[in-house]
């Protein structure tokens, strides 16, 4: 798979500033970012580069700041070697929960550990979304429950769930790397028995099936687009929980969540990202 690196230099620079930008660069379709000095380096597929959109000025963000960039295409390469010699870095989540790199060696002195081949797939809990899902996690009854999880990058979602007892989950992603991702981490993890990855998008949801818990980490756009599909496989007095969108975005959220059936229970925020917690009424 052929993938074009968009290097964006901010002005003025700052963690506000990049957020803002990578919620941009992902609803243009970029899926990938890392962040070398004073650069944002971004990743989308070649076949959905539009190379007049970034010249006239798309990405930038007035008044808050303007952005310059750099676009190439990258070879193809293994992209999972890469991100893991690279970028990423053990996780620990509350205390409780060791995110490592798939490897030899193991931590048995935490409570829960998950191992996972890194790719760039957005999920390996670096991101304030996740790493608050993962912490609510700690805390939501999973026993015996029926979980969904949307969105689901590497699977790091679902593998927790199966971890805290779930006796099914599916987890779905519209990216076939995700679906492989969350495929072989769920079967590093043993919970391969319990967790079904589906390739596709909302439309993908089995029609038969009806979950008590939901994961939608995703962004503000498609989690309004798809509201009405997550209400309608889940049971009355069942959670779901929203993110991938800003603390600005949560009262929009809210906002429609209630015309789809859905009350707001609490809301968590970690530098300006925010997760709801929804019950269906």
């Amino acid at each position: 798979m052929k993938y074009t690196k968009t290097i964006c230099k901010i002005f003025p620079d700052n963690e506000i500033n990049r957020d803002l930008l990578v919620a941009t660069l992902g609803e243009l379709g970029y899926d990938s970012f890392v962040s070398e000095g004073d650069t944002l380096d971004a990743y989308v597929q070649t076949k959905l580069y539009n190379t007049q959109l970034i010249e006239d000025g798309a990405l930038d963000f007035a008044p808050m700041y303007t952005v310059e960039t750099q676009s190439e295409e990258v070879p193809d390469q293994n992209w999972n070697e890469v991100w893991e010699q690279e970028s990423f870095k053990e996780m620990l989540i509350a205390n409780k929960i060791l995110i490592r790199a798939v490897g030899p060696e193991k931590d048995s002195s935490y409570p829960y550990q998950i191992e996972i081949v890194p790719n760039m797939s957005f999920g390996t809990g670096d991101h304030q979304t996740t790493a608050m899902i993962l912490e609510l996690l700690l805390e939501i009854e999973c026993q015996g429950k029926q979980v969904l999880d949307m969105g689901c990058g590497t699977g790091i979602l679902g593998i927790m769930a199966a971890k805290r007892g779930a006796d099914i989950v599916d987890a779905i992603d519209i990216d076939p790397w995700c679906f492989d991702s969350t495929t072989k981490n769920s079967e590093i993890n043993n919970v391969n028995l319990c967790l079904n990855p589906i390739l596709g998008d909302a439309n993908a949801i089995p029609e038969t099936k009806i979950y008590d818990v939901i994961f939608a980490n995703i962004h503000k756009n498609i989690l309004i687009q798809d509201m009405h599909r997550y209400a309608s496989v889940q049971r009355p007095g069942g959670k779901i929980f929203m993110s991938g969108f800003f603390v600005s975005d949560v009262s929009d959220m809210i906002d429609y969540a209630k015309k789809k059936g859905y009350k707001s229970l609490s809301v968590n925020e970690k530098d300006d990202w925010a997760v709801v917690e929804f019950i269906r009424v």
